[in-house]
């Protein structure tokens, strides 16, 4: 089976370094992202299993209701903390992206000389 080869020319540094400045910001938010969710997961099933034990005669969807409302106010904390992580690392993005546009622009420029014939 043939298929096409499309030759293009190589990424350039700019673009290699701001796909890399990328990577590391997505990186970041997802460690972040999921730090906040297992602190809740871990904070939502401690304070339901507290509630079982205390409560053992309600229906366990009734408990889990309960926690839920009671820790409406830590979430939205904790969503808070979250979001305000990211913007700290959507700033460090910014900056590093202004870095290596900066880097980029600071490199002499090289002149292809012509090959002998």
């Amino acid at each position: 089976m043939p298929y096409l080869v499309y030759l293009a020319e190589p990424p350039a540094l700019l673009d290699d370094l701001l796909e890399d400045s990328e990577r590391i910001f997505q990186r970041h938010c997802a460690v972040i992202q999921r730090v906040f969710h297992e602190r809740w997961l871990r904070l939502l099933h401690d304070r339901i299993g507290r509630e079982q034990i205390r409560h053992p005669e309600h229906r366990p969807s009734a408990v889990e209701r309960r926690v839920w409302e009671s820790l409406r106010r830590c979430r939205l904390a904790l969503r808070e903390g979250q979001r305000e992580m990211i913007r700290e690392e959507e700033q460090a993005r910014a900056r590093r992206n202004q870095a290596i546009r900066g880097y980029i622009a600071s490199r002499p420029v090289r002149t292809e000389s012509p090959a002998a014939a």
